[in-house]
């Protein structure tokens, strides 16, 4: 498995926040209002990259060959998990910064200053939610050298 390339976390990032912008534009010239963001989703975010990191963390000790919890099954699944947070991640960061963006245009109104800038920090929380999975990702990554398999690899062996 090939890791996340930065380069297409952007461009998922890009997309999606000018399509949000663009909704979010068309929603506000029918006479709607941006979406509105509460800054718990900031924290929500904020804790799932932290149970991120921990998870990543014995994923780390699992391959340093430290006493853990995770084996390979469950590192693969950190694995998992790690790259759908980064893509996640991504795509929530650019719904909200175009939400944001295009909130730009009713600055003037407090209730939708304060959206703009909920969003923004929610933004920022989803771009390092993002970044943990890229990191974490790269800790879960094998070399093809490291086979800690058994020495013969015999055909007809049974795995029972």
């Amino acid at each position: 498995m090939r890791p996340v390339a930065i380069a297409s976390l952007i461009g998922i990032c890009l997309a999606v926040g000018v399509l949000a912008a663009i909704l979010t534009g068309v929603t506000i010239v029918l006479g709607g209002s941006p979406l509105a963001v509460t800054p718990l989703l900031a924290v929500l975010l904020l804790v799932l990259a932290a149970l991120l990191w921990w998870a990543g963390s014995h994923v780390r000790r699992y391959r340093a060959k430290k006493p853990t919890w995770v084996d390979g099954p469950t590192a693969m699944r950190i694995a998992v998990i790690a790259r759908a947070s980064a893509y996640v991640g991504a795509g929530v960061a650019g719904a909200l910064l175009g939400s944001a963006g295009a909130g730009l245009m009713r600055v003037g109104a407090d209730a939708v200053l304060l959206t703009i800038v909920a969003s923004t920090l929610t933004a920022i929380a989803s771009v390092v939610w993002s970044a943990l999975g890229v990191l974490v990702e790269r800790w879960c990554l094998v070399d093809p050298r490291d086979d800690d398999g058994p020495e013969s690899t015999d055909a007809a062996a049974s795995p029972a």
